[in-house]
This record gives C-alpha cells, sequence and structure tokens, in this order.
C-alpha cells in the first residue's frame, strides 16, 4: 500500500507516543516499526523531490520559453517602429497629412510631449513639482539589528529553508 506523507507522519507519530509510553524502552517490534518508517519517509521524500525538479523544470523551460518569446515580441515591435517611421518620413516628405486607402485611413495626430534639459537642478525646483517616495532599507535595517541595536517593530527571526540539491 503506497501511503501518503501524512500517513507516515501520523505513523511516525504514533511510534514515538508508544516509544513514550514505554518510558524510552525500545523493544524489538517498536525499533523494527520505526526503521521501517524511516525507510518510508526516505522513500517517499526522494518521489517529493522528484516531482519538485519536475516541476521546477517545467517552470524553466517556460521561462526560457517566455524570454524567447519576449524577444519575438521586441524584434517585431522594433521593426513596426521602423515601418511606421518610414511611412511618417514618406508622408512628411510628400507634404500629406492624411492617406485614405481601402482598408486604412492613415494620419497625424497632435499630442504634447515634456522635454527636460539636461542641465535642470530638480532640487531647485519647487516641491509641487516633484513627486517622492520613501521605502524602507532592509539591508540597512537588518544590519543594525544584527550589530545590537534595537528598532521599535523590526525584529530577526531564524527561518530554515528546504534545500534540495
Amino acid at each position: 500500500m503506497k501511503k501518503s506523507l501524512y500517513q507516515i507522519d501520523q505513523e511516525y507519530i504514533a511510534l514515538m507516543e508508544q516509544l513514550e509510553e514505554a518510558e524510552g524502552i525500545l523493544d524489538e517490534t517498536l525499533a523494527q516499526e520505526l526503521e521501517i518508517s524511516e525507510a518510508d519517509l526516505e522513500t517517499k521524500a526522494e518521489k517529493y523531490c522528484m516531482i519538485i525538479k519536475q516541476y521546477e523544470a517545467n517552470i524553466d523551460a517556460r521561462k526560457a520559453e517566455i524570454a524567447r518569446m519576449g524577444k519575438l515580441n521586441k524584434t517585431e515591435s522594433n521593426i513596426i517602429d521602423r515601418l511606421k517611421e518610414n511611412l511618417s518620413s514618406s508622408m512628411l516628405l510628400h507634404e500629406k497629412e492624411k492617406i485614405s486607402g481601402e482598408l486604412f485611413t492613415i494620419g497625424f495626430r497632435k499630442s504634447t510631449k515634456l522635454a527636460q534639459d539636461e542641465d535642470v537642478d530638480i532640487e531647485e525646483l519647487d516641491e509641487k513639482y516633484l513627486r517622492r517616495s520613501v521605502a524602507i532599507d532592509k539591508k540597512i535595517i537588518t544590519d543594525a539589528l544584527k550589530a545590537g541595536e534595537e528598532l521599535d517593530g523590526f525584529s530577526l527571526s531564524e527561518n530554515k529553508n528546504l534545500s534540495i540539491r
């Protein structure tokens, strides 16, 4: 019978309770059951790792495909930009503001874009023209707490992170 990790855990907990009831005396039967429980865990853990690795491989493959598709999108976007620029330049050269074809109507629309000189010192601008954001520097806070400083609302905690190699 295949056991789930939950079932293996429950059997192990029951065996540990039996061991406590026996006041730590490990008889041959209990020792054998503990070995079987440990073997079940190791087998199940190996299978879990195989599944985890397969999912990681799937994710990596999709990330690679996303990157490939992103490059393809970028290439085609650049082609579109060049085609639009060529069309725009040609229309401006021929002094055409609008072209009406069977399928498409092509024309220019006016828009406004802010241009900023390179020598503008933003520190001299009035505050109403600036947008500022404030963020916590987690590294500096972590280093300060490690150095023994106390900061209200912050603490360090130890974590155990599963490592599969």
